[in-house]
């Protein structure tokens, strides 16, 4: 049985354009289930594809260290409770579909989330996922390092408006401190043109990384745009999660909203990230 769905959203909340487009898809369901997403109280079609042999849902929790569905807080809805705060003028607003409360406000300058709690994420492999809505396309959208004194910076995911402004990127590097240990390592990443993002639309981002196989993975909405490999091990975990900014004494700050952040401590395949995407998980 074939199954098609073709999405185009178009809606202004509190003067913003959102644009959101799911392309078209279609593939081979051999079994379907009904499941019921409690975070947003919506019921989702959950299906094996006979080319995967995998119901996806079961593996959509597997491994998820952290899940902030910002449905009017910012609580992880996983049991691990990693506690997110705002600082420097961030504050909850509304999201792509209207709900006040929603998304995060980042209005850049010393705006910032931050997860402390990253400190102690040592997964060797990991993903991130998460909606954006760029006002600017440039800046620090996600990130690990200290906020303090960026020690610790081992990955990123940004468009560097001074050394790369037309480069949306992945990086990942072993080591960028001296506080951490072993060789210092040099910064590489996935990428695609930051182009593909265009302000005032909502996007879907993800990232992964997987550490034995040194691969590193961009998305956009559901899709890869790029891919890189490294051949070095990430040995420093000092620094915090940091979300729409890099740190304090640098220039980097993102200027949009954010919502749905994930974080993973394994590498989601690209059939799940489609997934993600196509029910705006």
């Amino acid at each position: 049985m074939k199954l098609t769905h073709t999405l185009m959203l178009t809606m202004a909340v509190a003067g913003f354009l959102t644009l959101a487009i799911i392309p078209s898809c279609t593939k081979t369901k051999t079994t379907i289930q009904t499941q019921t997403d409690t975070v947003r109280d919506t019921t989702i079609q959950v299906d094996t594809v006979a080319p995967l042999g995998d119901t996806t849902w079961k593996h959509l929790r597997d491994s998820l260290w952290a899940y902030y569905p910002i449905n009017g807080n910012l609580s992880d809805s996983t049991p691990n409770n990693h506690v997110l705060t705002l600082n420097g003028g961030a504050a909850l607003t509304y999201d792509m579909w209207g709900n006040a409360n929603y998304a995060i406000d980042l209005p850049g300058g010393s705006a910032y989330g931050q997860i402390n709690d990253g400190e102690n994420f040592t997964a060797p492999d990991f993903s991130v996922t998460f909606y954006m809505m760029p006002i600017a396309v440039s800046g620090e959208f996600f990130g690990k390092q200290d906020w303090a004194t960026n020690d610790g910076a081992v990955w990123n995911v940004d468009v560097d408006p001074v050394n790369s402004p037309n480069v949306f990127k992945f990086n990942v590097t072993n080591n960028q401190s001296a506080v951490c240990t072993g060789p210092p390592g040099t910064a590489t990443a996935a990428s695609c043109n930051s182009n593909l993002l265009q302000p005032y639309s909502w996007y879907q981002i993800a990232v992964s990384f997987n550490q034995t196989t040194g691969l590193e993975k961009l998305y956009i909405n559901g899709q890869l745009q790029g891919t890189n490999t490294i051949n070095q091990t990430i040995t420093c975990d000092v620094g915090q999660f940091i979300l729409g900014n890099q740190w304090a004494g640098g220039s980097s700050a993102f200027t949009g909203r954010m919502s749905q952040l994930r974080i993973y401590t394994r590498a989601l395949t690209d059939h799940e990230v489609a997934y993600l995407f196509q029910y705006h998980l």
